[in-house]
């Protein structure tokens, strides 16, 4: 059993990685339930832990069932998170904590440098000072920007960012290159794709569709629908991230940094997913249709052999059944949310 600090776990990905890790590991959890990002909906997933949270709460409390700790703390916060790296001897750091979004990094720059660049470089600083040695972070397929190749591999050139997220994304990466490379230090980086799931963000395509053929609202789509996306199933993503944290900790790995797609390696057009969603509902979406946005992707497409070679797992979730799933949670959440 190791001892984990997990980032972000009020997250999307976040909190599905915490329910898979918590049984075999010690995890110690925090979010900074930043007013930023989602904020209604991260005290749900806490609350869906805690049985106890509210917008006011200790800044530590044990999850409910177990003797996890949740603290509510902010990576920005040097101090702070100092202490808690001095008060509990961790053997790996998952860093999920950021913010995220393309649209937002374009008109609100200054928060996505703060969190994602130096709150990382925070975590990587502590765990140099501390002695953590192994650390899994995540990165995105944003990287990628403008690449003209129709399959994303991890050796492709990076030159061609087309917003602020995807420029503090490959800041990371950098500094985790420079890191393992003067210290002591092993560290994994996965670039996410399109995830989708039980408990996704509400500023995500999957959620906002959903909810619109519903509430029969309109839903834009840019580029008149004329995109593609590598939606992969969140139950997916937290079986290869648990695979990748095995790797590391029993040291199988063959360099001190590396870099993987995780995603499902089968892009579907944003048509054809709308497409399953009315099909599930039995009901038309209505759609209206907007061109491009110069900051987005028209396609993403993951090579992930790199990371099914080194993890033996492919994603087993077709986007029929996932969205199924993802169905049910929205209708069972909603459903509490009234109550």
């Amino acid at each position: 059993m190791a001892k984990i600090l997990l980032t972000g776990a009020a997250g999307f990905i976040g909190l599905n990685v915490y329910q898979r890790l918590f049984q075999d590991h010690e995890i110690v959890a925090l979010d900074n339930f930043s007013s930023f990002s989602n904020h209604q909906i991260k005290l749900d997933r806490l609350t869906y832990l805690t049985g106890k949270a509210t917008p006011e709460w200790d800044e530590e409390m044990r999850l409910k069932n177990n003797d996890h700790l949740f603290y509510k703390l902010d990576i920005t916060d040097t101090d702070r998170l100092a202490r808690l790296f001095a008060k509990h001897r961790f053997d790996l750091v998952i860093n999920l904590a950021a913010m995220t979004g393309v649209r937002q990094s374009i008109s609100n720059p200054v928060i996505y440098e703060q969190s994602n660049i130096q709150g990382f470089t925070n975590l990587l600083e502590l765990c140099r000072i501390h002695h953590v040695g192994k650390i899994i972070y995540a990165s995105s397929s944003s990287v990628y920007g403008g690449n003209k190749q129709n399959l994303f591999r991890e050796d492709a050139a990076i030159d061609n960012l087309l917003n602020y997220y995807a420029v503090t994304k490959r800041m990371n990466e950098l500094a985790a290159e420079n890191y393992t490379t003067l210290y002591d230090m092993e560290a994994i980086g996965l670039r996410f794709f399109t995830v989708y799931g039980p408990w996704v963000r509400p500023d995500m395509a999957t959620y906002s569709f959903i909810k619109n053929i519903l509430e029969e609202r309109p839903i834009t789509l840019f580029n008149h629908g004329n995109m593609e996306r590598d939606f992969t199933f969140v139950g997916d993503i937290v079986e290869s991230i648990t695979r990748v944290l095995s790797k590391l900790l029993n040291g199988e790995t063959s360099s001190p940094h590396a870099i993987y797609n995780i995603g499902e390696g089968k892009p579907v057009n944003l048509r054809d997913y709308l497409g399953i969603l009315e099909n599930i509902f039995q009901k038309k979406a209505i759609i209206e249709s907007a061109p491009m946005n110069k900051e987005e992707m028209i396609c993403t497409f993951a090579d992930c052999s790199r990371l099914f070679d080194f993890i033996g797992f492919k994603p087993t979730t077709g986007v029929e059944k996932g969205l199924e799933k993802t169905v049910d949670w929205y209708l069972s959440y909603q459903s509490r949310r009234k109550k």
